[in-house]
């Protein structure tokens, strides 16, 4: 019996001496694992021990670490997600046509070419006289903005004034010129992806497109003024004061710009149906779908009368395509025997 107070007096003693003090060898003797081992695996750690500190544990035995595994789990996920964004082949990202109202009153037109990795940006003087969309009469181009803002459509004004007024393709606005890549602005390009109301761009669109423009550099940037070429002119306006009208001439260098590689390279069959009796509104949709591309057929209507205007067909990125364009148009599942087809009724106004 007192041999045995004896032995527990020791395999206390050790155990004492390994809860209290940190072993610097790797081997510790199979007698010592034996005997204390055990104590000290049963008795808890105090809060602020040193030995937890030692082991990576923290506050009330958690280890230190485990803050952050949320974290990298939450980096993980929008990693994935970018590489299903991000991937190759998307349509979304051939080519992408925003007009932006610049500080100043200017408009400038942004042409992103994620093929040829390269950004193009066409600048439109204030003063040149243009003819509002929704028959809201004619105004300088600078105007055009405030104009939106006040019948409540915002930038949506401003881009069916640029596509009835130049006949060029035009996706999505931008509100202010934070989007431009002037020394990498970074602030103003993030604030494009979460400040709602500066682009009727979808968000998964935004971090697209700021990707893009992070990526590229000053070389691919190419600029070019309308007042340096043949598209307007200088000359009195209505309301007396000096600027630009437009002329009608398309120069090849400058529309060609505009051109949709994927209705170049599939050749697109395109339908436009018209009203008995035509319509001025055929010609400018003509115009705006050759300069994408396209080689449209003109026919008239299938019989039933189209209140508006309608898009469908068998492609779904040419439809969506088109779509972008004539955001008054609105798409009806509906059989057709073209990749796209338009089908529109009388007095109709898609602009």
């Amino acid at each position: 019996m007192f041999a045995g107070n004896i032995k527990y007096r020791k395999e206390k003693t050790i155990a004492m001496k390994l809860q209290g003090f940190r072993s610097t060898s790797p081997v510790v003797s199979s007698s010592l694992a034996s005997s204390g081992a055990k104590s000290l695996r049963s008795e808890r750690l105090p809060r602020f021990h040193p030995r937890a500190h030692a082991h990576g544990l923290s506050r009330g035995g958690i280890r230190m670490h485990s803050k952050y595994t949320g974290i990298f789990v939450l980096i993980f996920i929008i990693v994935l997600i970018m590489f299903f964004v991000f991937k190759k082949n998307n349509y979304n990202l051939v080519k992408r046509i925003l007009v932006i109202n610049k500080s100043g009153s200017s408009v400038q037109i942004a042409i992103i070419d994620n093929i040829d990795k390269d950004l193009t940006l066409i600048e439109i003087p204030k003063n040149t006289q243009v003819e509002a969309a929704k028959g809201l009469g004619i105004w300088k181009i600078g105007s055009i903005w405030e104009l939106g803002e006040n019948e409540n459509i915002s930038g949506d004004l401003l881009v069916a004034t640029v596509i009835k007024s130049f006949l060029i393709p035009v996706d999505n606005w931008v509100s202010n010129d934070s989007f431009l890549i002037k020394e990498k602005n970074v602030p103003g390009l993030i604030g494009l992806i979460f400040k709602r109301n500066d682009s009727n761009i979808n968000l998964l669109e935004r971090i697209r497109i700021v990707r893009f423009l992070l990526s590229i550099k000053n070389k691919d940037i190419m600029k070019y003024n309308l007042q340096d070429t043949s598209v307007i002119r200088e000359s009195n306006l209505k309301d007396d004061t000096p600027g630009f009208i437009i002329t009608g001439s398309k120069p090849q260098n400058i529309y060609s710009l505009f051109a949709d590689r994927v209705f170049l390279e599939k050749s697109f069959r395109v339908i436009i149906r018209q009203p008995y009796g035509g319509s001025n509104l055929t010609k400018e949709l003509v115009e705006i779908l050759e300069t994408i591309g396209s080689k449209p057929t003109i026919m008239g209507s299938d019989g039933k009368s189209e209140e508006g205007c309608i898009i469908y067909g068998n492609d779904r990125y040419a439809v969506n395509r088109v779509s972008s364009l004539f955001k008054l148009c609105r798409y009806v599942n509906k059989k057709s025997s073209a990749d796209v087809e338009i089908s529109f009724g009388e007095s109709t106004d898609i602009f």
